[in-house]
């Protein structure tokens, strides 16, 4: 892609490949289906060679859907990582911002030193001390 991104589908010859694989199982499926009542020794032939054409034909269709399926868990993945990112910013805003308040609350309540009597900031100053000692 064009703006840094890998790609993360089937593309090209991979996807050709898978394309014309899977299009001569599906032609050997009618055939067998067609041919459904001949003699035994070329029917057994015939499914010898099917399955070997199965086997390469599910690996076609994994990498399809395979790729899709990834495609969409990278996307989802992606989604939680930017959010967590964005949770985490706002937790470190708010630290910070806490951390902030009980440095002023600490400042004001060494300011009021004076005063002998415990008022609301004492308290707070107290809790600030608790939860965040220098």
């Amino acid at each position: 892609m064009s703006n840094g991104q890998s790609s993360n589908r089937l593309g090209g010859v991979g996807l050709v490949a898978a394309v014309i694989v899977l299009a001569a199982w599906f032609v050997f499926v009618l055939y067998l289906a067609f041919h459904s009542g001949a003699p035994e020794q070329q029917w057994a032939r015939l499914t010898a060679v099917f399955s070997s054409i199965e086997a390469v034909a599910f690996g076609a269709a994994g990498a399809l859907f395979g790729t899709s399926i990834q495609k969409q868990q990278i996307q989802d993945s992606k989604e939680r990582a930017e959010q967590a990112e964005k949770k985490a910013t706002e937790n470190a805003d708010a630290a910070a911002k806490g951390r902030a308040l009980a440095t002023a609350v600490k400042a004001h309540a060494a300011a009021r030193t004076a005063i002998t009597t415990a008022r609301p900031v004492d308290d707070l100053a107290a809790m600030a001390e608790r939860f965040f000692p220098d």
